[in-house]
């Protein structure tokens, strides 16, 4: 589970290390700028599962405004190594789960009557980049109520809601879109949607991808 988790970031970081600066402009590489644009679309409606975020500029060129300007830019010579990558992130798409996120009933005093709840799950991915050591992490909450029986134990009675979130230093940015809850046998089910925005340069133009992922994990009484 924690290798899926990790897969996306994973490629990021290989790219990173083994990328070298692209001397070829599009004129060399016989490709216009509209000519490689074109190809993006291509690649978008090919995969559905990733978008290119363009910026419009003077003439026919058109660039990316990376709101995060810390986040590194993985280069590609050709528009065919650039799916190459892309066939690698197919490969892994889908939903991927997270570890099970557990409460401690102990914790929890039925004299104070405060029933509600936020759990929070965090998952460390260390990376080394180049000899620089960069560490990131990946966050979740779940907020929800809570009562208890007769026997005094804990049970939900509501899932109100869920975020996920980054942390520390990520080749990438994450923005979650939805969610969705459940609770089945006393446990909440929740799973979260979002996208994943990478900064890539294909010929020298520089562009935003917006890859579509989602996750999936447990909160639970012990």
């Amino acid at each position: 589970m924690k290798k899926k988790m990790i897969s996306f970031l994973l490629v990021c970081v290989m790219l990173v290390m083994s990328a070298v600066p692209a001397v070829a402009s599009t004129e060399i590489a016989g490709l216009s700028q509209s000519e490689i644009i074109q190809s993006l679309s291509d690649l978008e409606n090919k995969y559905e599962f990733i978008s290119f975020e363009t910026v419009e500029t003077a003439g026919e060129s058109r660039t990316f405004s990376r709101t995060q300007n810390s986040m590194p830019t993985l280069k590609f010579d050709t528009v065919e190594e650039l799916e190459e990558f892309l066939m690698v992130l197919e490969s892994e798409a889908g939903t991927k789960e997270l570890p099970e996120v557990l409460i401690d009933s102990a914790d929890l005093n039925p004299l104070t009557r405060r029933y509600n709840g936020l759990s929070t799950g965090s998952l460390w991915i260390p990376f080394v980049n180049a000899g620089t050591g960069l560490f990131c992490w990946f966050h979740t909450d779940v907020t929800y109520r809570y009562d208890f029986d007769r026997n005094n134990q804990a049970y939900f009675t509501g899932a109100t809601g869920a975020s996920s979130y980054m942390s520390g230093i990520s080749l990438s940015s994450w923005t979650q879109t939805a969610y969705v809850q459940n609770i089945v046998n006393n446990t909440i089910r929740t799973q979260v949607n979002g996208q994943w925005l990478v900064g890539i340069e294909v010929f020298g133009l520089t562009v935003g991808a917006r890859v579509n992922d989602s996750y999936s994990w447990v909160t639970s009484f012990k």
